[in-house]
């Protein structure tokens, strides 16, 4: 642990030293493929417009513990997977606490905040796809390993119109699945259907996502099943047997690994303008007697919503009292708009 401690150290001070008073932020997380002895280790650093960012993954209580106490203090954010579960001990692995649970009240310092990764890897993946290929209406999507991202994976291309087969090892549990996002499809378009084998569900396939903890299942024969050049990404690591790398790449098919950086960059930016919003947006108050609110909010009838609280310089109509805004103005709403607006039009040209 000391080895890694020191890691984390000179990870720490690589993001400070870069962030020139930018935000920084230490990530703590878990995944379902285990490392070998169950060994916590650093993720790469990550450096954006206007923050920065430091990690690691965990897979036992002490380790979470450990680290977070180490952190806290250090970076100005410390960001928590609020989806995983890690062992209570690692000589009892069917025993495990919620990683939330082990560190909300190790961090005194730094601000605590949470994230749900799997569904920014689902984002990742979608967003991708859509870059590369455009529309996705109608194509085929395979996707082997129908757990938590893999579903959420599935949702995502099945509302965009696109056939969805999904391969899970046990086939009445990955066919439950099927119908359940099935029936959550607002388009109401794309199909889904659970598969009895990963060759079969990569016939004819445009996207190939492997989405196993760390299980090979994609091999030559799902790509040679395939479209005649199928886009394909692994969320999961090494869902794609290296036979299969190997005949894709023989092929010129590059096979992706999921780059979370511009989804987790959207996160942590959600994050840092929601802390302002809270701070500086959001409520209800008067304004020269005129009944104003911001920041989401639910006016009151003839309350007037504006953009910030703080100091308003737009405003976005009249509430209706029920979460819309008035199509219909009386006279009493007329003028307390007359009188917001000259107090913005003051506040906005005052010497």
């Amino acid at each position: 642990m000391n080895a890694l401690l020191n890691c984390i150290h000179k990870n720490i001070d690589i993001i400070r030293k870069g962030s020139e008073g930018r935000p920084s932020f230490y990530v703590i997380s878990s995944t379902a493929k285990i490392s070998p002895g169950y060994n916590a280790y650093c993720t790469p650093n990550r450096f954006f417009n206007c923050f920065e960012s430091a990690g690691c993954i965990v897979f036992s209580r002490k380790q979470a513990e450990e680290i977070a106490a180490f952190v806290d203090g250090m970076v100005d954010y410390v960001l928590v997977d609020a989806e995983k579960s890690v062992l209570t001990d690692i000589a009892e692995p069917a025993s495990r606490v919620p990683l939330v649970k082990i560190i909300e009240g190790l961090i005194n310092k730094s601000k605590l905040c949470f994230f749900k990764p799997n569904d920014i890897t689902a984002d990742a993946v979608w967003h991708f796809s859509v870059n590369i290929l455009g529309s996705l209406i109608n194509k085929k999507v395979a996707i082997a390993g129908a757990g938590n991202v893999g579903s959420k994976v599935a949702l995502k291309f099945l509302e965009s119109g696109c056939h969805v087969s999904i391969y899970r090892r046990n086939i009445e549990t990955a066919k439950y699945i099927a119908r359940a996002l099935s029936m959550l499809n607002s388009l109401a378009y794309g199909t889904i259907e659970a598969g009895g084998n990963p060759v079969e569900i990569c016939e004819n396939a445009d996207i190939i996502v492997g989405a196993t903890p760390g299980v090979p299942v994609i091999d030559v024969e799902c790509i040679k099943s395939a479209s005649a050049h199928p886009l394909c990404i692994d969320t999961g690591k090494d869902s794609f047997c290296p036979s299969a790398i190997e005949y894709a790449s023989s092929r010129n098919i590059e096979v992706f690994r999921t780059d979370i950086t511009a989804t987790l960059e959207g996160v942590i930016s959600s994050i840092l303008r929601e802390e302002l919003i809270s701070k500086l947006h959001r409520g209800r108050k008067l304004i020269d007697g005129v009944p104003v609110v911001s920041g989401g909010v639910l006016g009151r009838a003839g309350d007037i919503i504006v953009d910030s609280l703080l100091k308003p310089c737009h405003i976005y109509g009249v509430a209706d009292g029920c979460g819309d805004l008035k199509q219909n103005l009386d006279e009493k709403d007329e003028k307390s708009l007359s009188i917001l607006i000259k107090h913005i039009e003051k506040d906005t040209y005052k010497p």
